[in-house]
């Protein structure tokens, strides 16, 4: 017997929430790697810094792009419980109604 779908909205909410905690930290501890790059980058020079620049542009990239991947993925958490809640609803008070 298939078990049915049981979701917590409230638990899905305070989800997001964590994930914006845990993305927010994280994006201050990259701003903190990127000073700290920034200022390693001073001992390198020629082909060297060229290389090195290149790889602190691609890490800063991804980095920026995964932090708006999980902002994107707390948005999506916060739609999906707003939304499974008000269905619900709707579908109690059709229910409701219907009895």
């Amino acid at each position: 017997m298939p078990q049915s779908l049981k979701l917590d909205p409230t638990r899905i909410q305070a989800s997001a929430g964590e994930l914006e905690m845990v993305n927010s930290s994280a994006r201050d501890q990259l701003a903190r790697n990127a000073e700290a790059l920034v200022e390693a980058q001073s001992g390198w020079v020629g082909t060297a810094f060229g290389a090195f620049e290149q790889l602190r542009e691609t890490w800063e990239r991804t980095d920026a792009a995964r932090a708006g991947r999980l902002d994107e993925i707390a948005i999506s958490f916060r739609r999906s419980a707003a939304l499974y809640q008000a269905t619900d609803e709707a579908n109690a008070g059709a229910f409701d109604s219907a009895v």
